[in-house]
């Protein structure tokens, strides 16, 4: 199916919920808006029917862990995974989820690296469930981050406005949302990078960047609509934060 209904959600149920319906081929957006808050997602039934749901999670609600190993991750050591991470993480590893993106070989460190996102189950199945209440079938859900185009380059961040802050791409498995009164604080504490911005600054980090000892270079991408960014990024995300216990199952013809 060429188009899909995109939402980005939260943990918090009275925060709103942005959503639209893109379609991959003509690359556009058929029909946007935003909830209120979560009790209104039954108007987005019928936008859902034949179309993949994908959610696009909260920063706040998913933690990216690169985790480093001087052996070559083997099925025991992933699977020993959560509890090796255990004293990282302020919650119980057993309500915990967790999901491996990738695994490989850091030739500069020489090290091998697992890419692993954590949430919380109750918050990844409540997203579930409350969409199954709706008639809606989730079929992915992504950290919302990692929809915001990536400059490979390690100097270089991505940047866009979003809600009430910024969403933060600062690596390939790393980024952040930043409320916009903190902004200017972050780009105090910056050197020697690189901001793509897709939207507009605030005085502050321009003027931070105008500090010659920091040496930091803004460059304006086209500015673009946050949702439309993220789910044009989305839909080049294979990953999927839905394997094992929550993997979408497929649908029973009830005949």
């Amino acid at each position: 199916m060429s188009e899909k209904l995109i939402l980005r959600m939260s943990s918090q149920k009275a925060s709103p919920v942005s959503w639209l319906v893109w379609s991959d081929v003509t690359n556009e957006v058929i029909v946007s808006g935003e909830l209120q808050d979560q009790s209104e997602l039954s108007s987005l039934s019928r936008y859902a029917q034949g179309r993949p749901v994908t959610i696009l999670a909260n920063s706040g609600d998913v933690r990216l862990i690169k985790h480093m190993s001087a052996i070559k991750p083997t099925r025991q050591v992933l699977k020993a995974l959560p509890y090796m991470l255990e004293d990282e993480l302020a919650d119980d590893i057993e309500k915990l989820h967790f999901a491996i993106q990738d695994v490989g070989f850091d030739k500069e460190l020489e090290q091998h690296f697992i890419n692993i996102a954590v949430v919380n189950k109750v918050s990844l199945a409540g997203w579930v469930s409350l969409l199954a209440d709706h008639d809606i079938r989730v079929n992915h859900i992504l950290p919302e981050v990692l929809c915001i185009p990536l400059d490979e380059k390690p100097e270089h961040i991505s940047l866009i406005e979003i809600a009430n802050g910024y969403l933060i791409r600062e690596g390939e498995w790393q980024g952040c949302f930043i409320e916009k009164d903190w902004l200017p604080l972050y780009a105090q504490q910056m050197s020697n990078k690189t901001i793509n911005f897709y939207s507009p600054l605030p005085k502050e980090v321009i003027d931070a960047a105008e500090d010659e000892e920091k040496s930091i270079t803004l460059i304006a991408e086209d500015p673009e609509l946050p949702m439309l960014l993220l789910a044009q990024q989305a839909a080049k995300q294979k990953w999927n934060l839905l394997p094992g216990e929550f993997a979408p199952k497929k649908p029973v013809s009830k005949a």
